[in-house]
């Protein structure tokens, strides 16, 4: 996902969760647009099912 844009990493298809804003490191939230392309240290957050946010919790987890 770092990188590319949100549209491009395709979150909502693979995962169906919906990234809602970005909070880049020592910034503020904003929201998130396709267009945004996250950092490695963004805190990412994202709305779904419980199910869906802890698989793509675990996905981001692998990727380091």
């Amino acid at each position: 996902m770092v990188g590319r844009s949100l549209g491009e990493a395709g979150l909502r298809d693979e995962y169906k969760v919906t990234v809602v804003c970005i909070k880049p490191l020592g910034g503020t939230f904003t929201y998130a647009e396709r267009t945004t392309v996250p950092s490695k240290d963004d805190l990412i957050v994202v709305a779904g099912s419980r199910s869906d946010v802890d698989r793509f919790i675990r996905r981001a987890d692998e990727a380091g």
